[in-house]
């Protein structure tokens, strides 16, 4: 009987398919030395500096620290290093369970930081530990108060009267030794200018302090009450003038009591208040049409060479007495 003498690839064949599991094993290994070691030819090692941190903190804790950006050194092929920018590293730090108004001291260690398929994150340069202090978060309601771009556009003897909003208080939140010294929440400038002659409303945002974490709402309607601007000014030692009533005698020696200067308070339109000067007001007395000597009370009169917007609201005294004797 001859002997059947297997082809060349069916000799081939045959070796591969004994002891195929150990091949296997083998190769994966090859495979994956042949790829540690293309990536070591190939990587290099760069520092990465600004890279930012953020605190992932238990409910109802906030933290009053400015966090730093840190300096890391970072493996990877030549690919991924020439795309890297720093945000990719974004460092994350998780803290379960931490006392408010105590400080914390963390360690940063490379395996808190993200790294892109194919770096890796080697070392933390700097800095190596941070100080976190915490606080509870507050939450209150705090006035609303408006700011203008400039009351003095306002078109002349015009000025806001008041001012109400819709909601009249927001309500704001964050840590809080920042919210308890927070006594109101500001407008952004609400516009005014020389056409503003009457109220009007307008929608506002809410100027937000910084440290605060949120605020409602962010919009509120401005009520804006405008008016003629009044004024009041006294002027104070205005001399007082006799004048004589109808039928009184000429024959009185006449003396006023207790001063013939009073003080006046008028009210008006701001321009016009205060251009007013002393030689416009003439407060007088009205010497009684009386036919025997005696004292007798007066009220204080007063003429004003003004506008007829502008009004006398006091006089102080608002009497005097004049004492008549007889001419000798």
């Amino acid at each position: 009987m001859k002997r059947r003498i297997a082809s060349l690839p069916g000799r081939i064949f045959n070796s591969f398919r004994r002891d195929m599991l150990r091949k296997m094993i083998a190769l994966f290994f090859a495979v994956l030395l042949y790829f540690y070691i293309s990536n070591l030819i190939h990587s290099e090692t760069r520092e990465v500096h600004n890279v930012p941190l953020q605190l992932e903190l238990p409910l109802g804790l906030v933290s009053q620290t400015e966090l730093p950006d840190v300096s890391l050194r970072v493996r990877g092929d030549a690919r991924g290093m020439g795309s890297l920018r720093p945000r990719d590293l974004l460092g994350k730090i998780r803290i379960e369970q931490a006392v408010p108004a105590e400080m914390l001291t963390i360690e940063l260690r490379p395996e808190m930081f993200m790294a892109p398929t194919g770096l890796n994150v080697l070392e933390v340069i700097a800095p190596r530990k941070i100080n976190v202090m915490l606080e509870r978060v507050h939450t209150v309601k705090v006035p609303i108060r408006p700011r203008y771009n400039s009351l003095s556009n306002l078109a002349r003897d015009y000025a806001v009267e008041r001012v109400t909003f819709l909601p009249p208080e927001a309500q704001v939140r964050g840590p809080e030794s920042v919210v308890k010294a927070l006594s109101a929440i500001y407008t952004e400038p609400i516009p005014i200018d020389a056409q503003v002659t009457e109220s009007f409303e307008y929608t506002v945002r809410l100027d937000i302090p910084p440290g605060l974490d949120g605020c409602s709402p962010e919009k509120v309607t401005a009520r804006i009450a405008v008016g003629r601007s009044r004024t009041t000014r006294t002027f104070v030692g205005v001399p007082v003038r006799l004048t004589v009533a109808a039928g009184a005698p000429p024959v009185w020696n006449m003396d006023i009591r207790p001063s013939a200067q009073v003080e006046l308070t008028l009210s008006g339109p701001l321009e016009k208040v205060n251009a007013l000067r002393l030689s416009d007001l003439k407060p007088y007395l009205e010497l009684p049409s009386a036919t025997r000597p005696g004292d007798y009370t007066v009220p204080v009169g007063c003429y004003l060479d003004a506008p007829g917007d502008v009004e006398i609201t006091r006089i102080e005294p608002a009497t005097l007495t004049i004492k008549l004797t007889e001419k000798r």
